[in-house]
């Protein structure tokens, strides 16, 4: 499991730089003799030749011809049938390559497979990665991935990286294994030494005809790495608890600044009629859990209504229809408007909770302060993150400010005064009437 975490914290940041590159390169209008294509749908086919580097952004890439030179290519689906004289790299979701690299491979995608021969190493990094029958590597391959299955020949060393690993096929070199679970099956062949760490000793069916020449070595993961791994969870974790933090304090701020009536009439709710704002919290939660489910059965009774539209109950078809696409669009806009009120929720919550703070520290201190919400925000996600409460403070937390919005957008009726200024929130101090003016005396007794 440790190693799939890896994985994935490796693969967000691989992806992110590289296509952040890719779109450089491709967007940039550069002078050099290479050629680029940004469409939705590209296809080398067969009877091409294209005797330059070539960078590819599409939906969907085939290459089938000939490519004498580099290939970049960045698609959500990219096959490769043709032959690159030099080196390719693909970046997507799912990479088929069973042609002819002279080069180096690099494959970034969520799903591999290699059946094709590579002139030089090859590095594989994904999801679920096969090296299938008929797949030639001249020299290392190297492979970070979760399922990996090995069933080509490698003439140089093999070192993969992944939950799961299972070989089949030839290794010329040595081969390093890091993984929960390997499983090395007939035909495999490895001329060089298994070197291998993990939990649980590794499946070799050496009865059956599994070879291995240089001998194997089992080692199990140190204290040191398990420990490390678990730090870089706490602050893979803190990371995230803080980025979750500033998110809400910037989305707070934005709400308070564009719906500013609505955000003091909810946090006056809040802060004098606490148990009204729960009762109308759970309320309001009742209400979006059932339109979630009329949502869920609107959606079941399209479906029903296309099938049966299609019979000899057609009338009855075309009734459910009409009714599911009217309720569809209504559902769906409720159910995002009460889960925006109910993420909304712990913001009315944490400006209240840091106006409190802050109120017996300083007077006269301003209840919708960005202050206020910050360090009201701090601490509720302190308490969102106790062992065992934290899910349900938070979900009390966000169903009584829920609540407290109800309640705001329902009483929030009061226009704004004549010259526009905001009007005052109950624990504002009266305004001070001026006395009133006295025409100043003559001086004739």
């Amino acid at each position: 499991m440790k190693n799939l975490k890896t994985h994935n914290r490796h693969t967000t940041v691989l992806w992110l730089l590289s296509a952040a590159i890719f779109a450089l390169v491709l967007c940039a209008d550069l002078s050099v003799a290479s050629t680029f294509k940004k469409t939705n749908s590209y296809m080398v086919t067969n009877l091409e030749t294209i005797d330059d580097d070539l960078y590819v952004w599409s939906n969907r890439f085939q290459l089938q011809g000939l490519i004498n030179g580099d290939l970049a290519c960045f698609a959500y689906i990219a096959s490769q049938q043709g032959e690159v004289t030099q080196s390719a790299n693909y970046f997507g979701r799912k990479i088929d390559h069973s042609g002819k690299v002279g080069g180096t491979l690099r494959i970034f995608a969520e799903e591999i497979e290699v059946s094709g021969y590579v002139g030089r190493s090859a590095l594989l990094f994904g999801s679920e990665v096969s090296v299938a029958q008929g797949a030639v590597i001249e020299r290392d391959l190297n492979i970070f991935g979760a399922n990996v299955m090995i069933d080509g020949a490698i003439k140089g060393n093999l070192k993969a990286e992944a939950r799961r690993i299972e070989i089949s096929g030839v290794i010329a070199g040595d081969v390093t294994l890091n993984a929960d679970e390997i499983t090395i099956v007939p035909p495999a062949v490895i001329i060089g030494k298994l070197t291998y760490t993990s939990k649980n000793e590794a499946v070799i069916d050496s009865a059956k005809g599994v070879t291995i020449s240089g001998g194997t070595s089992w080692l199990l993961p140190s204290e040191d790495e398990e420990k490390k791994e678990e730090d870089e969870d706490r602050y893979t974790s803190l990371v995230l608890r803080i980025s979750s933090i500033f998110a809400a304090f910037l989305f707070g701020i934005i709400v308070v600044r564009l719906f500013r009536p609505y955000a003091e009439e909810s946090f006056s709710q809040l802060h004098n009629r606490f148990s009204v704002a729960v009762a109308a919290g759970l309320l309001g939660i009742v209400m979006l859990l059932l339109c979630v489910i009329v949502l869920i059965f609107a959606l079941a009774t399209m479906i029903a209504g296309m099938v049966v539209i299609n019979t000899d109950a057609a009338p009855f078809g075309a009734l459910i229809l009409i009714f599911s696409l009217l309720m569809v669009p209504i559902t769906s806009f409720l159910s995002i408007t009460g889960a925006i009120i109910f993420y909304s929720g712990k913001i009315v919550a944490a400006l209240v909770i840091g106006y409190l703070i802050i109120g017996r520290v300083k007077q006269g201190s301003q209840p919708l302060s960005k202050s206020a919400l910050f360090l009201g925000l701090i601490l509720v996600y302190a308490m969102f993150a106790l062992p065992y409460v934290g899910l349900v403070i938070y979900i009390l937390v966000s169903v009584i400010g829920a609540g407290a919005i109800i309640l705001g957008i329902k009483h929030c009726r009061r226009p704004l005064n004549l010259d526009g200024t905001d009007r005052p929130l109950p624990n504002d101090p009266p305004p001070v009437t001026p006395p009133p003016l006295v025409p100043p005396s003559s001086g004739i007794a």
